[in-house]
């Protein structure tokens, strides 16, 4: 029991709160209430101070737990910069091996026989940092693999596996270069279709209200403008009519 409200009661450093303040919406760094206040009873009012202090305080840690990811993926990207290999990225159709994480945890007997490193699987998607693999038939595999557990298969000049995988990657490029057409004549044709209707609708605009039409705000401008002449002297209208002239 004290080894739990021990860890209810620390500060988390992601979160600069404790799980109890979190949860029950204490007030930080107040002193107790007192025994008359705790056993009054409680007025409406009070409820929903309280009630909207435990919204701010959870979005507060909901904001520096942000923060606090935000700083680690600095840090991360700035290591892997900085490192030999730098970012690793796989492309679609690539041939890679997957580790044996499971076996390099285990203890087991198996760990020294089995080889680490998977049999070659296809990239078939890139999920930000992750992968889908599937295997050299075409056949899905189930999960996602991180890059950290993956590596480039190169397979050996003049082999089955090599002209295969040329094969393959000419129809993955030639795949990619269908698909791009195929989505900029999607953006084109969407581009002609919006200005076909803009253009329809400014024609019917045109024909409907006229060369003559008047919009009301333009209708009160002129009568504003009326107003202000009648209520001018000669001189200010001289003044403005050698104004308009020059």
């Amino acid at each position: 029991m004290n080894a739990i409200s021990l860890l209810n009661r620390r500060l988390l450093p992601s979160l600069k709160f404790s799980p109890k303040e979190l949860m029950l919406g204490l007030v930080v760094n107040t002193p107790k209430t007192s025994l008359e206040a705790s056993t009054s009873p409680v007025s409406p009012e009070d409820i929903e101070t309280h009630m909207a202090y435990v919204a701010q305080q959870r979005t507060d840690a909901y904001s520096e737990a942000v923060r606090h990811a935000n700083r680690r993926k600095e840090a991360f990207d700035r290591k892997v910069s900085k490192s030999k290999a730098g970012p690793v990225v796989f492309h679609i159709g690539q041939l890679v091996q997957v580790f044996r994480s499971d076996l390099a945890h285990s203890i087991g007997s198996e760990r020294k026989l089995t080889p680490m490193w998977s049999t070659p699987r296809r990239v078939a998607k890139r999920l930000a940092n992750s992968y889908r693999l599937e295997t050299l038939d075409g056949a899905g595999l189930e999960g996602e693999f991180s890059a950290r557990r993956l590596r480039e298969f190169v397979p050996r000049k003049g082999t089955d596996l090599a002209e295969a995988q040329k094969a393959h990657m000419k129809r993955v490029a030639k795949e990619g270069e269908e698909q791009r057409k195929k989505e900029e004549k999607e953006v084109n044709d969407l581009r002609r279709t919006d200005n076909e209707r803009a253009a329809e609708v400014e024609y019917r605009m045109a024909d409907i209200i006229g060369p003559d039409f008047v919009y009301e705000e333009d209708e009160e401008a002129v009568e504003e403008e009326e107003e202000e002449v009648k209520d001018e002297g000669i001189a200010e209208r001289v003044v403005r009519r050698r104004g308009r002239r020059q």
